[in-house]
């Protein structure tokens, strides 16, 4: 490989990481945001904790969930998304 392919692949790889870092440093406030927004759908249950218990509401349609709480950062790709 020449010495200008080397060079491009080093500037890209640099680009690319240094990119990489800057998307995903986000304050904590914007982090407790998020975590607030997807909590209805996105609460982790660990193993020997008590499960939350929510009254059901009937069935729920996929596409209406995703169109209602995904799509936001899944359609825009955010944060590899």
């Amino acid at each position: 490989m020449d010495m200008s392919r080397q060079m491009i692949s080093v500037l890209f790889a640099a680009l690319t990481f240094s990119t990489a870092a800057l998307a995903s440093d986000i304050s904590q406030t914007e982090y407790d945001a998020i975590a607030e927004r997807i909590k209805p759908v996105g609460d982790v249950y660990l193993a020997g904790s008590e499960p939350v218990k929510e009254e059901p509401t009937g069935p729920r349609d996929g596409a209406k969930v995703y169109g209602t709480f995904c799509i936001a950062c899944h359609a825009s790709g955010v944060n590899g998304a």
